[in-house]
């Protein structure tokens, strides 16, 4: 197959804006404002974030079907966004394509990747990122997939980096939730809070 380069972080703009827009693309906003960031992450881009329908040659995370239902629904997750003008960054736990590009999405083999690259420095990576873009008054929201392995399951791989990066930060939120893909059914539209009150 083609070689795939990594699929950047991106900050696409203001909560109260992401209704109007159609698309994540590339050439969407490259660095926050001051206000403070809502840090959605997924576990690994697939086919659409480097899809060539008219977006241009570079990937970016969120594409298709899935970033659609980001901007349609994440408004309506309650106390995940404090104000409208808060900015929404998109995350790839893993920036490279664990997929390998394979339609349908074999999960066992995308997990079985996804958790060796985590081992071998994908977790350090993404630990690493995390810590360069938090600051006081940001929400995570780590919407990783929990995928299909008979090992641990890929939302909790993150959640552990996300608590031992954040351990030390205070003014910091975090919260788990479903795969966006899942929040056609405003049941899987949820929130739970990370820390004990």
């Amino acid at each position: 197959g083609a070689k795939r380069g990594p699929c950047p972080d991106k900050v696409v703009g203001p909560a109260s804006e992401l209704s109007r827009m159609t698309q994540f693309t590339y050439q969407m906003t490259k660095s926050r404002s001051s206000s403070p960031c809502l840090i959605l992450i997924l576990e690994s881009p697939h086919t659409s974030e480097f899809a060539k329908n008219g977006l241009g040659e570079k990937p970016a995370p969120a594409r298709g079907a899935t970033g659609y239902l980001i901007r349609q629904h994440i408004l309506s997750i309650s106390d995940l966004i404090p104000t409208p003008n808060v900015e929404l960054m998109l995350m790839n736990a893993i920036q490279w394509q664990c997929s390998l590009g394979e339609r349908p999405l074999k999960k066992r083999q995308r997990d079985a990747i996804f958790s060796e690259f985590w081992k071998t420095g994908g977790a350090a990576d993404f630990g690493a990122r995390l810590k360069d873009y938090v600051r006081p008054g940001d929400i995570v929201f780590n919407c990783c997939t929990k995928g299909s392995t008979a090992g641990k399951p890929l939302q909790e791989l993150v959640q552990e980096v996300i608590c031992a990066t954040l351990y030390e930060m205070h003014d910091v939120s975090a919260f788990v939730g479903n795969h966006p893909a899942s929040w056609r059914s405003a049941n899987n539209r949820t929130a739970k809070s990370c820390w004990k009150s």
